[in-house]
């Protein structure tokens, strides 16, 4: 966490239990301290700094018990809540079991506050940290991930492919695989994709009918 008010490094055992190094940027003053979490890191790639907001951040990251959890460094939380806790520890039980060499890495989507957890196999389980919530997407490209900005200052994702040798920029524009997206439904307000990856915390309808019944 270079440059964070805490100068700390996250540390996560492949077994079990994740480690603040306190002071880790003052080699001689360094300081391991256990976090109150239960389960190890999956994949170290999975681990990933977020600057929430009000100058605190957290570190998200896939456990070894197939959840994502939060930690400010003093406290850890299991933030997969709801249905998506059973999907996901189902899809990459499925993964490890019957992928060869599965990896699971993420990224920061800083233009819509996601933490982006890469599970391979097209799916994507994608963190609001500013709603809280998840969404579910299909799709892109798996790999290994690197934040960027353009040249007009908007964030941007870049991958590398892990099953073809390219580099694919994603979350950009009204592209899917270089083809013009598709929307599932559309009006004057709302642009939707496919139904099924949609999953919203709050929304509002708006309507008028001609003789006031529903």
């Amino acid at each position: 966490t270079d440059g964070s008010a805490y100068d700390a490094v996250f540390t996560g055992l492949a077994d079990k239990g994740v480690y603040m190094l306190k002071g880790a940027l003052t080699p001689a003053v360094v300081q391991s301290i256990a976090l109150n979490c239960t389960a190890g890191v999956l994949d170290g790639a999975t681990a990933k700094y977020i600057p929430v907001q009000n100058g605190a951040a957290m570190v998200c990251f896939l456990g070894t018990d197939r959840r994502v959890y939060a930690t400010n460094g003093v406290e850890t939380t299991d933030i997969t809540t709801g249905k998506i806790g059973n999907e996901l520890d189902g899809y990459v039980l499925d993964r490890l079991q019957l992928a060869v060499n599965p990896i699971f890495t993420s990224a920061r989507n800083d233009r819509d506050h996601h933490y982006v957890l890469d599970c391979g196999g097209g799916r994507f389980y994608c963190y609001d940290w500013m709603k809280q919530c998840w969404t579910k997407f299909t799709r892109w490209v798996s790999g290994y991930w690197v934040e960027a900005t353009d040249l007009n200052g908007t964030p941007i994702l870049y991958v590398t492919d892990s099953e073809n040798p390219r580099l694919v920029q994603q979350n950009a524009g009204l592209l899917d695989d270089d083809v013009p997206i598709t929307p599932f439904w559309t009006s004057g307000y709302i642009r939707i994709g496919k139904a099924i990856n949609n999953i919203f915390k709050w929304m509002f309808l708006r309507f008028r009918t001609d003789n006031g019944r529903v």
